[in-house]
């Protein structure tokens, strides 16, 4: 009876499958059968995690916990107490610290280690995602934050932008461009239905393929394209996505803070270290000439593999270091 049982399901599985992919395809051919063209879908690149995730991820001998609330952020080893946003973190991997412990990552440490020093009760949202540039974090403030009305903004955007501008001289081309197109191809009829049936396989792979080479970690920058933009005018496309969030902010009576992107870039060229540093360069004269709030973390940060398990993204060890010097910054504005 339970092999029959096993047997069934299984059927009834590979036929509802089997179904579904079908109706994918049918779907497809309908427009070339008809001679009917609906036009290429096209949306907004809204970078984010998936609301209501729970998922583990392995880093060395250590499970990771990634878990993330209604709107996507991910959350400590606590959960908010209190309605609102009071401090949320926007950038790229850096900011989402996928691989630090879940009690020990930054955006949500850092307001825990201020909470003690100041008796409050706030929370720290982490809004970071792998790969994210500064037009990405843009996105996710007028689709996602204006709405929630939070009080305090902690941006940290640089080193993404820096290579994807290198590669591509512009932030509207290249996989990571802010406008996608939902192409009909046989590669995205099974990208769809892998992304509908097993969400987490991506996830999954990159917890066991621990990538070392800074230019092929998961999120991390590509600095391995032989096209070179000027970096000046990089710079300029970078300075003009920073004035377009500061006034966004401002408009909506949102309290930002600047911070610069701690690195340990060893790998780069004396060239491209020099570009690079340009883009932290730009977000002091920002905040210097806005009058915003800057925690200089690029200074403050040392460059070493015990702060950072590669060029860019935290150890534990770092992430305690940075959440305490925010801890401290925001104490001292009070």
């Amino acid at each position: 009876m339970k092999e029959k049982f096993i047997k069934g399901t299984k059927i009834i599985l590979i036929n509802g499958f089997s179904l579904f992919i079908f109706l994918i395809f049918v779907d497809r051919l309908i427009p070339l059968i008809t001679k009917q063209k609906s036009g290429t879908e096209r949306y907004a690149n809204i970078r984010e995690h998936n609301p209501f995730s729970s998922y583990i991820v392995e880093s060395d001998t250590t499970k990771v916990y990634i878990n993330t609330d209604e709107n996507g952020f991910i959350l400590g080893n606590i959960k908010p107490i209190i309605q609102g946003i009071d401090y949320i973190f926007l950038g790229g991997s850096t900011t989402e610290c996928f691989y630090v412990d879940e009690d020990k990552r930054f955006p949500f440490l850092s307001i825990q280690l201020f909470n003690k020093l100041n008796n409050e009760k706030f929370y720290g949202f982490n809004a970071g995602f792998g790969g994210s540039n500064l037009y990405h974090s843009y996105i996710i403030l007028i689709t996602k934050l204006l709405d929630l009305k939070p009080k305090n903004i902690v941006l940290m955007n640089a080193v993404n932008d820096y290579s994807y501008l290198r590669n591509f001289g512009t932030y509207f081309k290249g996989g990571k461009s802010i406008l996608n197109k939902n192409e009909n191809s046989i590669y995205s009829i099974f990208k769809k239905s892998k992304d509908l049936l097993f969400p987490n396989l991506y996830r999954s792979l990159r917890s066991i393929f621990k990538i070392s080479q800074l230019g092929l970690i998961p999120g991390g920058p590509d600095i391995s394209s032989k096209n070179e933009f000027s970096n000046e005018k990089n710079l300029i496309q970078y300075s003009k996505a920073l004035d377009l969030f500061i006034e966004t902010c401002r408009i909506y009576n949102i309290n930002l803070i600047l911070m610069t992107q701690f690195n340990n870039l060893q790998n780069l060229s004396s060239k491209q270290l020099t570009e690079y540093r340009l883009f932290n360069q730009e977000i002091r004269r920002k905040a210097n000439s806005k009058n915003l709030s800057l925690i200089d973390l690029d200074s403050l940060v040392p460059k070493n593999f015990e702060t950072m398990y590669d060029g860019i993204h935290l150890t534990n060890k770092g992430s305690l270091l940075v959440s305490e010097i925010i801890s401290d910054h925001l104490s001292s504005l009070k």
